[in-house]
């Protein structure tokens, strides 16, 4: 792979970015920069707009409204033949009747790299994500990890300034997924390539991620390194998207709140994490057992405490009285926009 792309190439910047469709705004005005050789994930539920900002970005969808640049230069009107991005599809989107070898060389035969060169490339980036000995093979009969593999190395083979990624881990099985995963996040550091990644999975997002961005609506909601996300949510949506924060407000969140420093202020509600509450017999509130979920080395357990329902995760060795006291350990007040 070229030094020059791998190390200096890929700063991305999108400026009040839009796309609607009909009377639907899919990506309402989204500006951010990612740094060149970083991994930047978009993250959301189905629906949020992930998917179609990672499409315009590759020249896959034209926006309605605002600018891209890549490296500096208006990328806006270019085809994504001509932008220097490369993507990794969630359906592999691989042709059929081709070899290995065929497939991973397609981009540099339309870009007509010299036949020696081709070889020499597609062999490179065969042996970067391990496939190099099955080249011969025809991609159908190929498991979904290794047709992962193939797809991969067709975007790394045209030597890419940004990699996009949607949802490429979403057809393998958890176990798959998550080597899978660590594989793809090793080979970009070693590379160094700007990768920008799109998924609905937090802790898929959270494992690879330098830098992600929370979406909602079309909109970014918050910006920031995975550890600042999780610990420190601006807002109850992403309090309870990232992790599934216990969302507490009123006088529950009050008496929760009442030893600390840290004040509730209007239109602000309680955001305390299931690992984060812990029975106690000096706690402030007393909540009954309703329900316990086994997870292996941890348990859920549901405590229905006044009117709301809260859950706690501990060690699968405690065990609850079935009324019990709760605190917190750690809490944090977010702005209410649930």
């Amino acid at each position: 792979m070229s030094e020059s792309v791998s190390q200096t190439a890929g700063a991305v910047s999108l400026h009040a970015v839009a796309k609607r469709f009909g009377d639907v705004r899919a990506v309402n005005g989204v500006t951010l920069s990612v740094e060149p050789g970083s991994f930047f994930t978009l993250l959301g539920p189905s629906g949020c707009g992930k998917s179609t900002l990672l499409r315009m970005i590759a020249g896959l969808e034209e926006p309605s409204g605002g600018t891209i640049h890549i490296d500096g230069e208006d990328v806006t009107g270019l085809s994504a033949q001509r932008r220097p991005t490369a993507m990794v599809f969630q359906s592999y989107a691989l042709f059929p009747t081709m070899t290995v070898e065929e497939n991973v060389a397609y981009g540099l035969r339309v870009r007509r790299v010299p036949s020696a060169d081709r070889k020499r490339r597609v062999q490179e980036a065969l042996d970067r994500v391990g496939m190099a000995h099955l080249l011969d093979r025809n991609v159908t009969a190929l498991s979904g990890g290794q047709q992962q593999r193939v797809a991969l190395a067709r975007a790394l083979v045209v030597e890419p300034a940004v990699m996009l990624f949607d949802e490429p881990l979403s057809n393998l099985d958890v176990a798959l997924r998550e080597q899978t995963r660590s594989e793809l996040r090793d080979l970009q550091r070693g590379l160094g390539t700007t990768s920008i990644y799109v998924t609905h999975d937090q802790q898929e997002a959270m494992a690879i991620s330098d830098v992600m961005a929370v979406m909602r609506d079309g909109k970014i909601v918050q910006l920031g390194a995975p550890d600042a996300l999780y610990h420190e949510p601006e807002t109850a949506y992403v309090a309870s998207f990232l992790g599934g924060s216990n969302i507490i407000q009123g006088s529950l969140a009050a008496r929760f709140a009442a030893d600390s420093a840290d004040k509730s202020v209007a239109g602000r509600v309680l955001s305390v994490r299931p690992d984060d509450l812990r029975p106690d017999p000096e706690g402030a509130v007393t909540g009954r057992v309703i329900s316990r979920q086994f997870l292996g080395h941890q348990a859920e357990w549901e405590v229905a405490v006044d009117d709301e329902i809260l859950r706690l995760r501990m060690p699968s060795t405690i065990t609850l009285e079935t009324e019990t006291r709760l605190s917190a350990t750690r809490m944090r007040w977010v702005l209410n926009d649930l």
